[in-house]
């Protein structure tokens, strides 16, 4: 129990205020855990070559012959004396490496993945997920009704008024181009996304409603459709962070 409240912005919110001390994480507990479940060939990839895949060496006979990785070519070895140890002895190089650690789960057990999560906190958060995405595809469509009403109330044609519903759909559309991203950032993550947007999505229904002239009607229109988008593109890879593959179609 938690866990849920520790998860929701409440949670997070208290944790603030309390330097950590309250809901904190185990890392919270122990500063040094990370540092047991350091994924160690991601990390020696990043300290070679910036970045956690396969780096296809241009002469891999030369970079076999050291043990380090690094082939002995010209510009290596005029940089060789600037090469850097980080904390677990990675070599790391100073023009296309990065000295980052790269940290795993804690362990197959780690209740913090979602693949470890209680059936409760799944259901809730699939629950949640599947309620946000029908609300923002029922602020499409709940327009149509009201058409009629647009086109006697800004004096339009029934084919401009349909642009109300044309330009929510056209912003739920691009929104994700821009939200979808940023919600995989680490230090982001989705749920301040989800809830961030959710907060404004509720916000421009006021000057939708009271928009004084058409085309201030149509801007709130695709902006609220724009702003609601993140649920549309992401809450499937949510979806799929908490089920195994066997289970995620059902």
């Amino acid at each position: 129990m938690l866990e849920l409240i520790r998860d929701t912005v409440f949670g997070h919110l208290l944790r603030y205020l309390s330097g950590g001390r309250l809901l904190s994480y185990a890392e919270d507990r122990d500063p040094s855990l990370w540092k047991r479940y350091v994924h160690d060939e991601k990390t020696m990839r990043m300290a070679h070559h910036g970045h956690t895949g396969d780096e296809q060496a241009v002469d891999q006979t030369d970079a076999s012959q050291f043990p380090d990785g690094f082939p002995r070519d010209s510009s290596t070895t005029r940089r060789e004396s600037n090469i850097q140890t980080n904390a677990l002895g990675h070599l790391v190089d100073p023009e296309n490496g990065s000295d980052t650690n790269v940290v795993h789960w804690y362990g197959d057990g780690d209740p913090e993945n979602p693949i470890n999560w209680s059936l409760l906190k799944k259901v809730l958060v699939t629950f949640e997920i599947c309620l946000l995405t029908l609300s923002v595809y029922i602020g499409s469509a709940i327009y149509t009704p009201g058409i009629e009403g647009v086109v006697a109330y800004y004096n339009v044609s029934q084919v401009k008024a349909t642009l109300g519903l044309t330009l929510f759909v056209a912003g739920y559309g691009l929104g994700p181009m821009l939200w979808a991203p940023l919600s995989e950032i680490p230090q982001i993550g989705r749920s301040p996304v989800y809830i961030g947007t959710l907060f404004v999505f509720v916000l421009l229904q006021v000057p939708v409603a009271l928009a004084t002239n058409f085309t201030m009607l149509l801007c709130f229109r695709f902006l609220t459709g724009f702003i609601g988008s993140p649920v549309l593109a992401t809450g499937g890879a949510s979806i799929g962070d908490m089920y195994t593959p066997r289970k995620r179609a059902y």
